[in-house]
């Protein structure tokens, strides 16, 4: 089953009881999704697995939309204005359990007709692409995201168990690789770039990554001018493969910058 990778804040959702709660990837609450919530209260209990987005992600290019929906995510009290796209659900007892006993296509299919019903502006399912056994067809549907500027494709195994871990029944599919990578240093620019930043020095693996591209001016100033705020923190990177430095050591080619990831403090490389 193929459906459009999105690129936003991945949140849990669970419905108990009528009470609604979310979290974020790394089990962090949100708070405040006061619109998603009035709606959500007359789901059937279960976990809701989703991607939060700001409701008018289309308006944006794709790297921005995770920016926009952070702004507004990242606010103290009520966040008005976003979007949960859901593409997976679980009972709340094999969630806790950490493995589902139905399939993903049985899950699917009963998600699409709960959202269906509930016919909700803030809280939509992820559509599916393909449903079949052609793999031909992935490099023609990855050439239409990439023509539309989005992301990529997540192909999910029609018969996996959904798990809370990693797992290789849910993919990521892109034209170029991403990881998350954490911020170690800062090195200043030259020529129109003195006095801002030049390039990232990021930790790949246990070694040191320089990644200067990617940036806007805004960025560069921003970043060295808060190096204080900025060191620690985990950044999304784009590149083409794996390769190795000079010294021999680990190191990727093309790496750019897509952004500050505010969702996450922990890098990973796949």
């Amino acid at each position: 089953v193929i459906t459009e990778k999105l690129d936003g804040m991945r949140t849990i959702m669970i419905v108990e009881n009528g009470n609604v709660t979310f979290f974020s990837r790394q089990g962090q609450p949100i708070t405040g999704l006061v619109e998603i919530a009035q709606d959500a209260e007359f789901l059937p209990d279960n976990v809701y697995d989703g991607e939060l987005l700001i409701h008018n992600a289309d308006d944006y290019k794709d790297r921005d939309v995770l920016q926009e929906t952070l702004k507004i995510a990242r606010k103290d009290g009520e966040k008005r204005g976003l979007v949960l796209h859901l593409f997976d659900m679980i009972p709340i007892n094999e969630f806790k359990a950490g493995k589902s006993k139905a399939t993903y296509h049985k899950r699917k299919e009963e998600l699409n007709f709960i959202v269906e019903k509930l016919n909700s502006p803030y809280i939509k399912i992820v559509p599916n692409l393909y449903v079949g056994k052609d793999l031909d067809v992935i490099p023609k549907l990855l050439e239409e995201m990439n023509r539309k500027g989005k992301e990529g494709l997540m192909l999910n195994v029609s018969d996996g168990k959904y798990q809370c871990k990693r797992t290789d029944v849910l993919l990521k599919i892109k034209s170029m690789n991403t990881m998350d990578c954490r911020i170690i240093g800062f090195e200043e620019g030259i020529g129109k770039y003195e006095g801002m930043l030049g390039a990232l020095i990021l930790d790949y693996k246990g070694y040191e990554l320089r990644c200067g591209s990617g940036f806007t001016d805004e960025d560069r100033k921003e970043i060295w001018n808060n190096k204080e705020k900025y060191l620690g923190k985990i950044v999304e990177i784009q590149y083409f493969r794996e390769s190795h430095n000079q010294d021999g050591g680990l190191s990727v080619s093309f790496p750019v910058f897509i952004c500050i990831r505010d969702d996450k403090n922990e890098p990973s490389y796949f």
